[in-house]
C-alpha cells in the first residue's frame, strides 16, 4: 500500500500538463498551482511565481524516502518472491537507539512543505522528530517541528501515542467572507489511545484520541482552532 500510494500521487503530479491561458478546468495539481498563485494576487499564467514544474522537481524528494525503497524490496522479494507476508525494514543501529529518516513532501495552503521525518526506537519505544521547512515564493520562513512518542505498553492491550506539534505559518483565510485568522507562531497537542478489541477477526483495535490544536495547517485536522476529539475502528 505504501508503494502504490506513492506511485499513484507521483506520477499523477508527473504527467499532469502545464496550464494555458483561458484554461477554465483543472485536474488536482493544475488547480492546486492556479490557486497558490490567485490567493496571492497573480492570474496570468505567465507570471506565476510557482510554477507546475516546481512542483514536479520538489515532489521528486520523495524517492529519497527509504520506505519506498524497502516497500519495493518487500513487494517483489519478500512477498512475492519469497512468499513471505510479513517483510522486515533494516535501520541503522548505534549503541543504544536505532534510527531511519524518511522523506515527504506536503500541499499546504502556503505553498510546499518538504517535511523530513526521523524515527528513533529506544528500548522499544518509538520516537519521531518532523521538521518541516516550507516553500518561499510567497512567504518568507515558515514551517513546523513535530514530534511524538508510541509507547506500546508490553504485554498489555493498551498502547498510546503523545503528539506536540509547533508551527510558524501565514495567516490562513477561513469562511466565505475570506477573513484572515491566525499567522505567527501555532502549535496542537494530543494523546491517541489504541485498545485491542480481544478475540475479534480480523485483528482490530478501538481509538480514541483527545487534544488541542490552534488556528493554522495540520495534516489530518480542522483548520481553525478546536478541540481535537476522534473515535474510531483500525483495522
Amino acid at each position: 500500500m505504501y508503494f502504490w500510494s506513492f506511485q499513484n500521487f507521483m506520477a499523477y503530479i508527473q504527467d499532469a500538463l502545464d496550464l494555458v491561458e483561458g484554461q477554465d478546468s483543472f485536474n488536482d495539481p493544475q488547480a492546486y498551482i492556479h490557486y497558490l498563485n490567485a490567493d496571492n494576487s497573480i492570474y496570468e499564467i505567465q507570471d506565476f511565481t510557482f510554477k507546475l514544474q516546481d512542483l514536479k522537481q520538489i515532489k521528486n524528494l520523495e524517492t529519497l524516502d527509504p520506505f519506498i525503497w524497502y516497500s519495493i524490496y518487500n513487494n517483489f522479494v519478500s512477498y512475492l518472491w519469497g512468499g513471505k507476508p510479513v517483510g522486515h525494514i533494516p535501520k541503522l543501529r548505534f549503541t543504544h537507539f536505532e534510527y531511519l529518516p524518511s522523506v515527504h513532501i506536503a500541499l499546504t495552503p502556503f505553498g510546499v512543505e518538504s517535511q523530513l521525518e526521523n524515527y528513533l526506537i529506544i528500548d522499544e519505544v518509538l520516537y519521531m522528530v518532523n521538521l518541516r521547512l516550507g516553500d518561499e515564493s510567497y512567504y518568507q520562513s515558515w514551517g513546523g517541528l513535530g514530534f511524538l512518542v508510541s509507547y506500546p505498553f508490553a504485554r498489555s492491550l493498551f498502547s498510546a501515542d503523545l503528539s506536540v506539534d509547533v508551527w510558524q505559518q501565514p495567516a490562513i483565510k477561513l469562511g466565505g467572507n475570506e477573513r484572515e485568522y491566525g499567522g505567527g507562531l501555532g502549535g496542537a497537542f494530543s494523546v491517541r489511545g489504541y485498545f485491542k478489541i480481544p478475540e475479534a477477526i480480523p485483528p482490530m483495535k478501538a481509538i480514541v484520541e483527545l487534544g488541542y490544536k490552534s488556528v493554522g495547517f495540520l495534516e489530518g485536522y480542522p483548520l481553525d482552532a478546536s478541540p481535537v476529539f476522534v473515535l474510531g475502528i483500525q483495522l
